[in-house]
């Protein structure tokens, strides 16, 4: 008989416990090389399943009732998809595919900042980012030597004059619609704004009465400054929704989704009732491939006329074996300073929600929600078992290429539920509905996986899971290897985790406090802040809340000191970009308001952080404009000159000392 030793023992145990765990097999992929064929795709799934009140839009197909009909609802008409199952199907790729298309660009090289040119995170701070590398839009972006500010149509133009005390508007321009945010490259700006409309004409609009939505546009303005004077070069606008964008070295991802059945007018009272899915029918078959696939149209300003196309190739589109609907993710790489002609674009037929990237990988997200969150239609749809489908892209400087999907049970709170370190992704999710009934058995876990080239699948090769059973996840923090958590319901457990083996995650450390935090922000190795609210020992929230924690020790995090404001909320629980650390000075500043409390307060705060404790240094306020009682709103913190904070509100932007909090000045923007 032949020994086996106990290395090899081990080895074969991991192999046999790794396809257990995985249950690997082969999926059918599909795509289709030529628009004709993707249109057919789409038009065949369309005929089977439009009804008399047209396609739904909503993932809970079988739940869906329209809002829109002449006389009461007759309970038929509308033809249910079948369940989807995104996460589980690969998708097609082709090395062709990957090719890369140049950029029509002008755009200029990074050079490296001379000895004299502000040094960021030494001279002034940035937009406040999830991962180091990869910038994020935001409603104010600078140079240090420059501050930009979208407000509504209004594009601000700002010169740091006397090393940051002072700030002089030196130019502003009108945008043709209201902006979001931004990202920045030098000399050149992408605003991008939420508009609404249609690239192609839809002719068949006008044979018959009834509903029409406008398609979600995503409109891109790209701006040059010259002498602080800003110019419009070129305006591009794309079907799609808009959900997020990341920069990495001036090249901009646009993330979008394009719902194509919003294209199609169906009827309401104009056409009989029992007629109406026969003309739907019709309409589906008269469809094109505008129709289906997002196109984008692009003017240069100065030129008459505009291009208009497809965003990309049809053959760059990506269709699970399972239908999954009709919408298109799609990821369009831009160059911030270079001609805004979209390439590399890539799409899968998904819905989309929450986006994480790295310099050279993008995730997407979606949570697949049910309406009957109590379970009481009996259909695999129903119930509070959500699940989350995973998709990966890989970036380069010509575009993205689609890699893999996945799935993992539960929903995701937000980007930060995401991480990728040493080729391993790492997901937070909570199973179950926990802001319903039945909350005693949501929990929450930490999976990871591995993407698997060949089968264009995200494998999970790891969990750890019942992480604050009844509660739901409020807060999570990635620092390389170790994963902190954050759950509530009456009582904030702060979970440290162990990602170093990603086959065998395992909690190490645990914390109970009040209260939660929904912001977690490391400042230093071994210590974290928390941003939250204070909670009493029944679970309700009392006001705002920032924490220090020492992790230096994983198996025994401890609450080394905290500050509170009763009656208070901060934008930054829920919007990482409002928070500011400036670590020259050891301060956090974060937007406060207090309307109902004793303590009346909206400005910003500043907190002193040492190694073991948090102080309040003071606060700032803004002048009110109007005869409202309270001071505006601040928004946004920025430092400039390595000591003067600048504070951003609806009007106007104001400077002071941060290290006496005196106020230098004030610029109104109006």
């Amino acid at each position: 008989m032949t020994s086996v030793s106990p290395r090899h023992t081990a080895v074969l145990a991991a192999v046999l416990f790794t396809l257990l765990l995985h249950n690997v097999h082969a999926i059918s992929l599909s795509r289709y090389n030529k628009c004709p064929d993707l249109v057919r795709y789409f038009k065949n799934n369309a005929m089977s399943r439009v009804g008399a009140y047209g396609l739904s839009d909503q993932r809970n197909y079988g739940s869906f009732r329209p809002s829109f009909y002449c006389g009461p609802y007759r309970g038929r008409g509308f033809d249910p998809m079948p369940p989807v199952f995104l996460a589980n199907t690969a998708f097609a790729t082709d090395s062709a595919n990957a090719a890369p298309t140049a950029f029509e660009s002008n755009a200029v090289p990074k050079a490296a900042p001379s000895a004299s040119e502000p040094v960021a995170g030494v001279d002034f701070s940035e937009t406040n980012v999830q991962v180091e590398g990869v910038d994020e839009p935001d409603i104010i972006k600078t140079d240090g030597k420059r501050v930009f500010v979208v407000r509504g149509r209004k594009f601000f133009v700002l010169d740091v004059k006397d090393g940051g005390k002072n700030g002089r508007v030196t130019g502003e321009l009108t945008l043709p619609s209201r902006a979001r945010e931004m990202l920045i490259e030098r000399d050149h700006l992408l605003v991008i704004a939420q508009t609404y409309g249609s690239i192609y004409p839809i002719p068949l609009s006008k044979r018959v009465g009834g509903i029409f939505f406008d398609q979600s546009t995503t409109s891109v303005y790209q701006i040059k400054v010259n002498n602080g004077i800003p110019k419009l070069v070129a305006t591009l606008r794309m079907e799609g929704r808009y959900l997020n964008s990341r920069e990495v070295d001036g090249v901009a991802r646009i993330v979008m989704l394009y719902k194509p059945h919003l294209r199609f007018k169906y009827p309401s009272c104009v056409v009989p009732y029992a007629e109406a899915k026969a003309h739907n029918q019709e309409v589906i078959r008269r469809s094109t491939q505008n129709d289906w696939y997002p196109g984008y149209s692009l003017k240069f300003e100065g030129q008459s006329g505009e291009t208009t196309s497809l965003i990309s190739s049809c053959s760059n589109v990506y269709i699970p074996g399972i239908f999954p609907g009709f919408d298109l993710l799609t990821v369009v790489t831009l160059p911030v300073s270079g001609n805004l002609k979209p390439t590399g674009s890539v799409s899968i037929v998904s819905e989309g929600d929450e986006v994480y990237a790295t310099a050279s990988s993008l995730y997407v997200t979606t949570t697949e929600y049910r309406w009957d969150f109590f379970g009481f239609e009996n259909s695999i749809r129903s119930g509070r078992d959500f699940k989350t489908s995973i998709h990966k892209f890989s970036l380069h400087d010509y575009g993205a290429n689609y890699v893999a999907s996945g799935e993992v049970s539960g929903s995701v709170l937000n980007q930060f539920s995401m991480h990728e370190y040493n080729r391993y992704f790492f997901i937070a999710t909570t199973d179950g509905a926990p802001w319903w009934g039945a909350r005693d058995e949501s929990s929450s876990k930490v999976t990871s996986f591995r993407t698997n080239r060949y089968s264009k699948k995200l494998q999970k090769i790891g969990e750890v899971g019942n992480l604050g059973l009844g509660e739901r996840i409020f807060a999570v923090r990635y620092v390389k290897d170790t994963a902190y958590v954050v759950t509530f319901r009456q009582i904030d457990p702060l979970y440290i985790i162990d990602l170093s083996r990603p086959w065998w995650l395992r909690v190490t450390g645990e914390l109970k406090i009040p209260g939660f935090s929904s912001y977690l922000h490391p400042i230093s190795a071994g210590r974290i802040l928390g941003v939250g609210q204070d909670a009493t020992a029944e679970g309700r929230v009392t006001g705002s809340k920032v924490t220090l924690f020492d992790v230096s020790d994983k198996t025994k995090p401890t609450e080394l000191s905290s500050w509170t404001l009763p009656g208070s909320r901060s934008t930054a629980e829920w919007d990482h970009r409002a928070f500011l650390y400036w670590g020259p000075e050891s301060v956090a500043v974060l937007p406060v308001s207090a309307y109902f409390a004793s303590d009346r307060f909206v400005g910003s705060v500043v907190l002193e952080v040492s190694d073991s404790t948090i102080k309040e240094r003071g606060r700032i306020t803004h002048e009110s404009v109007s005869s409202s009682r309270y001071s505006p709103s601040i928004e946004r913190n920025l430092v400039l000159g390595g000591e003067h904070l600048w504070s951003l509100s609806s009007k106007q932007i104001q400077v002071n000392n941060i290290k006496d909090l005196s106020k230098e000045s004030a610029t109104t923007l109006s």
